[in-house]
């Protein structure tokens, strides 16, 4: 008699669920637990992703960077939850390569909450495209950063099959009736900050010597963060309802609180018919769309490797314009063609009251391979015929331990459209402009207010072995300048603004389980020369405590001889309580002290953060 084992499920109710389910076929069918072997057995069969339950965020690679503030934090969190979205349809759709460069640019933010999840992903990228030696060292990482919970032993199971021999056949099971499965997970919490500032400022004319202080309170909010996705599977369809928002109280006087809604869809998917659509407040940033906004996007995979999309919307600006917005849009996206290419075509359309605000064609082109990516994107403006973006992004890898970053980017930084004509204006509405001001003029100063950014980075990484790591990177970039329009006076041309960064990661160097990062930048330029030395360490302490310590020192002196220096010491601890409530507490410490002529300022700014998060 040939016994037939389906699962695993994820507890008791779902498993009797399936019971009933298969009775009708299998009337002898019962539940039984597994053992350890079947498990294994099964981790051999499937590289499929099942997402976590969420638990405390910390980053696999820290960077040295002055403490964030609270803009910034909740920037960075919507940012990566963007990106996290991007993955995870990559992934569904077998674009391992492209899922992999969104991961690294969520590994290249400070630490959020997807930095835990897209270790693992990455990992499960590269073994999916069969690069074992690749997935092995990233598994490996997420087990240093992370060595408990329920993604460390998922992790570990993964690692430990890469070098199993494939499995036995095994019967075909019969066809089974579809089973609704409704998940739902995010998190939510709440952080205080608080900054204050004192200014010490001595000037000195001949013997005179005059003192001043100055003492404020800079910061004082408490920032509410909710982040919910539900996700209903039946049959052929994968749905999702997703919300972001951030609500801030601010408690100085005379300040205002205020709401940002990041993100707020619904979105279905059939599998079956390779089509799908997605209502309501979310993010672009391909196929020319705006950052965010409000809109349907719909999409249709009419061949295996072709997909067509459509969009409308109006974008959205957390300090809008006054003036009226609306988009449409469509792209082709193909390939993954010669296992290695893929990429798309777009054309999009925006009006700003009534009058074109941005007509542009554009297209990305993708590469990888375990060995080297390439990414070339270009962005046009028919109305103006300008070129927007231009750019060029190369790794290439040697023996995996060695990799060479190109990066060539050339852009109008904003992107150019006719709205940019009010930058800086009172009168922000593009319709009242026009009862003065021609459509042609308004043109002309949108041009006048955008400028060029020019940059080129070349950069360097290599892995001694399994301590130690050493990269550098040189950039040049320059920023053109702008003339006087409206109510912006000109601006001067930044010149060609040399950086070169030299950086050092040690795995363990301390303890076990820590990861210690210093950096040391210069930066050179017509008008000033800067010089930054960096030391972060992150260290898991007992399972449930992280320690992240940091120390930055910047000095810089300018062509009229002022001279900057700014000592950063931060101390940021974290508690993680039965998985999934996180408490936080972080302490930064900024002294500056500046000489102009016979002014010297001497600031002292400190900064508090005490706060929550609660995983589900």
């Amino acid at each position: 008699m040939t016994t037939l084992n389906l699962g695993f499920f994820t507890g008791l109710p779902e498993a009797e669920q399936a019971l009933e389910l298969l009775r009708g076929t299998y009337p002898q069918a019962s539940v039984r637990g597994t053992t350890a072997e079947e498990r294994r057995q099964s981790a051999q069969r499937t590289t499929a992703y099942v997402p976590p339950k969420p638990v405390a965020a910390t980053t696999p690679a820290p960077v040295v960077a002055a403490p964030a503030k609270p803009a910034a934090d909740s920037g960075v969190e919507q940012r990566a939850a963007e990106l996290m979205d991007k993955v995870r349809t990559a992934l569904a759709g077998g674009e391992n390569g492209q899922a992999l460069t969104l991961l690294d640019q969520i590994l290249k933010l400070p630490p959020n909450r997807q930095s835990q999840e897209a270790q693992e992903l990455v990992g499960l990228a590269h073994e999916r495209n069969k690069e074992i030696a690749e997935a092995r060292k990233e598994y490996g990482l997420y087990l240093r950063l992370y060595p408990e919970g329920e993604g460390s032993e998922r992790v570990r199971q993964r690692l430990a099959n890469l070098d199993a021999p494939a499995p036995a056949p095994v019967l075909k099971a019969a066809k089974k009736r579809n089973v609704d499965v409704t998940t739902a997970y995010g998190s939510f919490s709440q952080y205080y900050y608080r900054g204050d500032t004192k200014v010490d400022t001595t000037t000195t004319v001949g013997p005179i010597i005059d003192k001043a202080t100055l003492t404020s309170v800079d910061q004082s909010a408490l920032l509410t963060n909710l982040d919910f996705t539900g996700r209903m599977r039946s049959g052929d369809w994968d749905n999702r309802v997703v919300v972001r928002d951030t609500y801030t109280a601010n408690f100085l006087e005379g300040a205002e609180n205020y709401n940002r809604l990041y993100s707020a869809y619904a979105e279905v998917r059939n599998k079956a018919h390779d089509y799908g659509g997605r209502l309501g407040r979310q993010s672009g940033n391909t196929g020319g769309l705006p950052g965010r906004f409000d809109g349907l996007s719909l999409g249709y995979g009419f061949l295996p490797k072709w997909r067509v999309n459509v969009v409308a919307g109006t974008p959205v600006e957390f300090n809008p314009i006054n003036s009226d917005r609306q988009f449409w849009g469509t792209s082709l996206d193909f390939g993954t063609f010669a296992e290695h290419w893929n990429g798309n075509t777009y054309y999009f359309q925006q009006t700003v009251d009534g009058i074109t605000d941005r007509q542009a064609v554009g297209a990305e082109l993708r590469y990888f391979s375990p060995a080297r990516s390439l990414l070339l994107l270009t962005d046009y403006d028919l109305s103006y015929s300008e070129l927007n973006i231009a750019m060029l992004q190369f790794t290439e890898t040697w023996n995996n331990k060695t990799t060479l970053n190109v990066l060539v980017d050339h852009r109008r930084a904003p992107i150019l459209q006719t709205s940019n004509s009010v930058i800086g204006e009172v009168n922000t509405s593009i319709r009242s402009q026009l009862l003065t001001l021609s459509e042609e003029q308004l043109r002309q100063m949108a041009l006048d207010k955008t400028p060029i950014s020019d940059l080129v980075m070349l950069g360097l990484n290599h892995n001694f072995n399994t301590t130690w790591q050493l990269g550098g990177d040189v950039k040049l970039y320059n920023i053109s300048g702008t003339p006087a329009s409206g109510s912006l006076p000109a601006q001067p041309e930044t010149g060609n603004v040399l950086v070169y960064t030299l950086q050092g990661i040690a795995s363990g160097l301390l303890s076990k389980r820590d990861i210690t990062v210093l950096s040391l930048s210069y930066l050179t330029s017509d008008n000033l020369e800067g010089t930054s030395v960096g030391l972060n360490n992150r260290t898991l302490l007992q399972d449930r405590w992280t320690l992240d310590a940091s120390l930055r020192y910047y000095t810089q002196e300018d062509s009229l001889g002022t001279t900057l220096k700014r000592l950063t010491p931060m101390l940021r601890v974290g508690y993680r309580w039965r998985q999934s409530l996180t408490f936080e507490f972080e302490y930064g410490l900024e002294k500056t002290t500046t000489v102009s002529g016979s002014t010297t300022d001497e600031t002292s700014s400190q900064f508090y953060m005490l706060g929550y998060r609660w995983d589900f």
